[in-house]
């Protein structure tokens, strides 16, 4: 397919997010760990966050830290400062990075 699309470019137009069943099979570290990754760090430099994330099903919590330009997180720890707690079902947070949920609307019951 490389050979390919060198001879005769990359034809349609590439995804913007990665296909549900990726990102239901990867762990909610994984999740994070790209979430830091994606990070545009110079645009972030000088913004600073604590979060607890909260995972529920299965239960995970991790502290996040945004600091210099860098996302980074610790599992099973609340940060001690945290400025707030995110609670979200595995199902909502894959929602959200598949977008096709917004953060910014109000959570159904459950949720």
């Amino acid at each position: 397919m490389g050979a390919k699309e060198l001879r005769e470019g990359v034809s349609g137009a590439p995804t913007s997010t990665a296909p549900r069943d990726i990102v239901s099979r990867l762990s909610v570290e994984q999740l994070l760990d790209a979430m830091a990754m994606r990070l545009d760090g110079p645009r972030a430099w000088d913004r600073r966050l604590r979060l607890d994330w909260i995972v529920t099903d299965p239960d995970e919590e991790h502290a996040l830290t945004l600091r210099n330009g860098v996302l980074s997180h610790r599992p099973g720890r609340h940060q001690p400062a945290a400025e707030t707690a995110l609670v979200v079902d595995r199902a909502a947070l894959d929602e959200l990075l598949l977008k096709t949920a917004d953060i910014a609307e109000p959570p159904r019951a459950g949720d």
